[in-house]
């Protein structure tokens, strides 16, 4: 089987699972009597949904040609980067508690990888993650590694979490600081907040330390108390969580947009099956011949440091590019 720039299908695994499925059909705007796939950017003014058949992929060889790359794309610099988290760090003396900051890393490789081999890579490296590649006809191939679930549906519950705070995963026990815990406390206030003010009851569980890959991350499950079928209206009462956005969430959202360097796109937007699992959409890139658009971000609180904010920018990325650069 061929895929290539001009297909529309998705290939994924969902976390704790062995099993990896392909849908191939047609990428449309979201309707509400529509259910398939559904992936949303950032801005929300990209809603697509692709409708077909679910296939369970067990031995079939998948040859996946990514788009060639149209203009080269220069990444923002080390000391570019601290100059805007200094700029995020400033506004979160004012009105605005905290705001996510992102970049974007391009990585190109001497010849093709084979893009079904990398996205086996992923699935047998992260199996607690959400693992995907997509193409979307003039929109780009896309793939990624995500932890985060923005909501979620199983036999007995609804439910969604807080994810925030990270630092690398080490032989000593994690110790949390105070501006990771704050960043995290702020992404379960948001999260309650929101589905009050909408009359959903919610129940919060114990703070728990989680990993995803070689990331340490501060995770906090959040049970839901509602009968929906089609999880995107609660989707959308949460997306941009604070989690990728900031708080208060249009203020955030509106200084992000027009002070960081790139459009984001669909990085930390969400994706999955509409009527089973949505995860925020990060640990992602968008995927070219030869080529490999990162995306990395995170929280900025007026307790960061850029320096730092950096740092963590760069282990994020190993999370993609250290598999990567095996193949």
């Amino acid at each position: 089987m061929i895929l290539d720039a001009n297909s529309s299908f998705v290939i994924y695994q969902k976390p704790n699972s062995n099993t990896s499925y392909l849908i191939e059909g047609k990428w449309t705007n979201y309707t509400a009597e529509k259910t398939g796939f559904i992936i949303q950017s950032f801005n929300n003014k990209q809603q697509l949904i692709l409708q077909g058949e679910k296939v369970e992929l067990e031995h079939q060889e998948i040859n996946i040609t990514p788009p060639l790359a149209k203009n080269r794309e220069n990444d923002i610099n080390k000391n570019e980067y601290i100059q805007q988290v200094q700029r995020f760090i400033e506004v979160c003396n004012t009105d605005i508690h905290k705001v996510v900051s992102s970049r974007t890393i391009n990585y190109e490789t001497d010849s093709q990888i084979n893009i079904f081999n990398l996205f086996e890579a992923y699935r047998k490296q992260y199996k607690n993650a959400f693992v995907y590649v997509l193409n979307i006809p003039n929109h780009g191939m896309w793939m990624g590694a995500t932890p985060e679930t923005i909501v979620s549906k199983s036999e007995t519950s609804i439910y969604t979490m807080a994810l925030a705070g990270s630092q690398i995963k080490t032989s000593q026990p994690i110790k949390w600081e105070e501006k990771e815990r704050e960043e995290h406390q702020f992404v379960i206030d948001d999260i309650l907040e929101k589905l009050i003010a909408k009359n959903i009851a919610s129940q919060q569980e114990e703070t728990t330390t989680i990993y995803a890959g070689d990331i340490a991350h501060l995770h906090t499950k959040i049970n839901i108390k509602s009968s929906v079928k089609n999880l995107k209206p609660i989707a959308d009462i949460l997306h941009p969580t604070s989690a990728v956005c900031g708080m208060p969430q249009e203020k955030a959202k509106n200084f992000i947009l027009k002070n960081e360097q790139h459009q984001r796109e669909f990085y930390t937007g969400y994706l999955g099956l509409i009527d089973e699992n949505l995860y925020v959409n990060l640990r992602c890139m968008k995927v070219y011949d030869k080529k490999f658009k990162l995306y990395v971000g995170g929280g900025i609180t007026k307790a960061s440091n850029a320096e730092k904010e950096w740092e963590e920018t760069e282990l994020k990325s190993k999370t993609l590019l250290s598999v990567i650069e095996k193949m």
